[in-house]
């Protein structure tokens, strides 16, 4: 994966479709902020979505999602179509009467839930907190039938409709918020309207995908143009094999996820005890920190696992190394200077975004308090994601998820012990700590066992800072001159000063790549 796969290539257009996603949920992100800033009813719908998109998406659906891959992919790559499309039918199964019976479970302790999310389930923010999680509720069962279909469209080479699907999702979501402000329905109307949407949206993006799975029919032309090593097919488990090591890989990535989510309850807990505002302003800096890795490198470890599974299932042991070694150098080269960016410029950043509406001065300082800490995260979030994806193709999950629950304590710490110096700011401290202890740990890891040049990743990283030096020097004078402007009533002259400022660190930025040649270096390379 060269550097000029973000351009070119299926990394580049997922991550351009994956752009395209990000640009809408943060249409959406503005609207939200415009019609709710960081009131009662923000936080009470923050809070509603927090239990399923947290226990439906970001655990189930995402364990199912990443786990299925290695297993599909080392059952497709030995050729047998009955084998691989049993082993789907029978996943799908059982994952949505999964799905249903935690449904079930939350459904009936709806009050107990909500008590511990909003502090009380008889409080005004607990009552209508409650009332939303009935209606969000069944996303827990959706989430899950798309994360298989996706998993097997990715299997097969299909990566494209797997990233375009939610925005089916975010439109549905813009055109309630669009129709809730032309009609100016009060807030609770409005927070109604918004929990359907994103009910109705989790649905179109589900049938879309089994949509195209049954138009498509990516299976027919398996074993048609696939030749593999009949010594190495050998090795292939079958059905009952085959779903034993889906277990083995779903079950601790499933507490890698639990234990992130952890630190996320824990955050927004601590967040509903700071005072009004802090729940919503810890969920817009959330998704700012994370705009860079669901755009780039989501699309980069999307396209990856597959590959990396099949090499380690067909033992391309070099090949899977230059893959590694090339998707940490690529993610470096977008997560360095997007964290400076977001570091530097997070005042305005989040003032020309969201400042409207109910989305006041004191929305905005909460906001920015919490990104300067949450940006710094990003960069240990990307190498630990590819870190997992080499684990999990090669069916390891044991050290990550000691490494994972061991971070996650780490990040928990931090929160309890800067809460009461740094306040709302501790929030995102605690996830950098976190986030760069994981980082540190998988990559010793990951670089022991494959052998990893470590003098070749030094130097690579000594470059990137190299390069990052003087956009570091510009992005600070423009927060200075962004304070200047802002301050004397001159908004306009500041974003202009903004735009052109930005523009410029970014050539300066490539230029300095080209010049080191860097972005032409073929990666770290094993010793």
């Amino acid at each position: 994966m060269e550097a000029k796969g973000f351009l070119f290539g299926t990394v580049g257009v997922v991550a351009i479709l994956n752009g395209t996603v990000a640009v809408l949920a943060f249409l959406k992100d503005v609207l939200t902020a415009t019609n709710f800033g960081t009131s009662l009813a923000a936080d009470s719908l923050t809070l509603a979505y927090f239990l399923p998109d947290t226990i439906g998406n970001n655990l189930i659906a995402s364990a199912i999602g990443v786990s299925c891959v290695p297993v599909f992919a080392k059952a497709f790559a030995s050729g047998s179509k009955a084998h691989f499309v049993n082993l789907v039918r029978t996943t799908t199964i059982f994952f949505c009467l999964l799905a249903l019976a935690v449904w079930l479970v939350l459904w009936l302790y709806n009050n107990e839930a909500t008590a511990l999310l909003a502090g009380s389930s008889t409080s005004t923010l607990g009552r209508l907190t409650a009332s939303l999680i009935q209606i969000l509720l069944s996303t827990i069962v959706i989430f899950p039938v798309f994360a298989v279909g996706s998993a097997l469209l990715q299997t097969t080479g299909i990566f494209s409709v797997p990233a375009g699907a939610p925005l089916l999702s975010h439109l549905l979501i813009i055109l309630v918020l669009i129709y809730s402000m032309v009609m100016h329905l009060d807030q609770v109307q409005m927070v109604y309207l918004v929990a359907w949407s994103l009910l109705l949206g989790a649905i179109a993006m589900t049938a879309f995908i089994w949509f195209v799975i049954w138009r498509k029919k990516p299976l027919r032309a398996m074993g048609d143009s696939r030749m593999i090593d009949h010594a190495a097919i050998e090795h292939i488990s079958r059905d009952r094999q085959a779903q034993g090591q889906l277990w083995k890989i779903f079950v601790p990535y499933l507490l890698i996820l639990a234990s992130s989510q952890i630190g996320y309850f824990v955050e927004r807990n601590l967040a509903a005890g700071m005072g009004s505002g802090i729940v919503a302003g810890l969920n817009y800096a959330f998704r700012l920190s994370q705009l860079p890795v669901w755009v780039f490198v989501a699309a980069i470890y999307s396209v990856v696992l597959p590959s990396m599974s099949q090499d380690v299932f067909l033992n391309q042991t070099v090949k899977l190394k230059s893959t590694i070694a090339n998707a940490f150098k690529d993610i470096l080269l977008v997560t360095l200077p997007t964290t400076l960016f977001l570091f530097f410029l997070r005042v305005p950043i989040i003032s020309i975004l969201f400042q409207r509406g109910a989305f006041n001065e004191h929305s905005v300082y909460i906001t920015a308090e919490i990104l300067k800490g949450y940006s710094l995260s990003i960069i240990g979030l990307s190498i630990s994601a590819v870190c997992v994806r080499y684990f999990l193709a090669a069916g390891k999950m044991l050290l990550p998820l000691a490494v994972s629950i061991f971070a996650s304590g780490v990040n928990i710490a931090a929160d309890y012990l800067l809460k009461d110096t740094l306040g709302a700011a501790s929030l995102g401290y605690g996830a950098a700590i976190g986030a760069t202890v994981s980082a540190v740990l998988l990559t010793m890891l990951i670089s022991k066992e494959l052998q990893l040049s470590i003098q070749s990743a030094i130097r690579i990283f000594g470059k990137m800072l190299m390069a990052n030096a003087l956009p570091s020097l510009l992005l600070f004078l423009l927060f200075l001159s962004w304070n200047y402007f802002d301050g004397n009533n001159g908004k306009g002259i500041g974003i202009i000063i903004l735009a052109s400022g930005s523009l410029a660190c970014l050539v300066i930025y490539y230029a300095t790549l080209r010049k080191i040649k860097l972005i032409r270096n073929s990666g770290w390379k094993g010793r």
